[in-house]
């Protein structure tokens, strides 16, 4: 998949916007959030928020404009109001509809699992397990096989670092990824919604009490230098009446001189 591919893909990750229980999903001054566009230069992506009578998000409906990509996510509660499945659908016009399925298991009111399946070539089960400090704050994301993900706080709340991990070994991990964000004193508009957000996109920019206004990561290892990429993301915020209204991300990889990106969020109540 192309760089500018992937940076679609992390794009529609952020129309996810849900909450597992009712007051949740209320913005500022009881408005929803109804739409969400996210814009990198001529490329588009749109999602559409659907609630049910509880006020409950129970629908997730999205299309890019130029790649004709449409998706579909569908959300199933149980008699307390915990998210307890989530049902997404891919389709295209250029390659194979994909739909895939997540179960969440809780203990003590906190998910501890999610098993994934896919039904795209055959049927198969993925799972991740979770760990929490005694915050309640996640502090460990462990995916079947493939490694763990690390989370470190500081004391506003706020993911300052993350550190991925893969198997180099049976007996030994490498760690492959790491991230160092900070934050300004506003209120992440998606702290509410950060914990279960997380559980369906795996974005650890959901995590955080306050909004992130920089973060960065290595990228590309360069065998000739030795050296890695380095990626630098900054993010400015525009707000009206309470309610965030746009997200603008700067996005740049050095040493290469043909960055940056710039991607640019909007957000619809009513």
């Amino acid at each position: 998949m192309s760089t500018f591919r992937l940076l679609i893909a992390s794009v529609t990750l952020l129309c996810f916007l849900i909450s597992c229980r009712k007051e949740d999903t209320s913005a500022a001054d009881g408005k929803l959030l109804r739409q969400t566009v996210s814009r990198i230069s001529d490329f588009f992506d749109s999602c559409f928020y659907e609630y049910n009578a509880q006020m409950r998000l129970i629908t997730i409906k999205g299309n890019h404009n130029i790649f004709e990509d449409t998706w579909e996510t569908f959300i199933e509660y149980n008699t307390n109001g915990d998210l307890i499945k989530f049902t997404h659908y891919d389709h295209s016009p250029y390659r194979q509809d994909s739909v895939w399925a997540a179960l969440l298991v809780y203990k003590n009111g906190k998910v501890i699992e999610k098993r994934v399946s896919s039904f795209n070539n055959g049927s198969y089960v993925t799972s991740n397990t979770y760990n929490y400090d005694m915050k309640g704050r996640l502090i460990r994301d462990s995916a079947t096989k493939s490694g763990y993900t690390d989370f470190i706080y500081d004391d506003n709340d706020n993911v300052v670092q993350t550190n991925m991990f893969i198997p180099l070994s049976d007996t030994m991990m490498i760690n492959t990824y790491t991230l160092t964000a900070s934050y300004d004193s506003n209120i992440n508009p998606y702290n509410n919604l950060g914990l279960t957000l997380y559980f369906i996109t795996n974005s650890d920019k959901l995590l955080s009490k306050h909004n992130r206004i920089s973060d960065t990561f290595l990228g590309h290892y360069d065998f000739n230098t030795g050296k890695y990429d380095v990626n630098t993301e900054k993010y400015t915020y525009e707000y009206e009446n309470g309610l965030v209204k746009k997200m603008t991300r700067i996005w740049e990889q050095h040493p290469y001189p043909s960055y940056p990106y710039s991607e640019m969020v909007s957000f619809y109540y009513d």
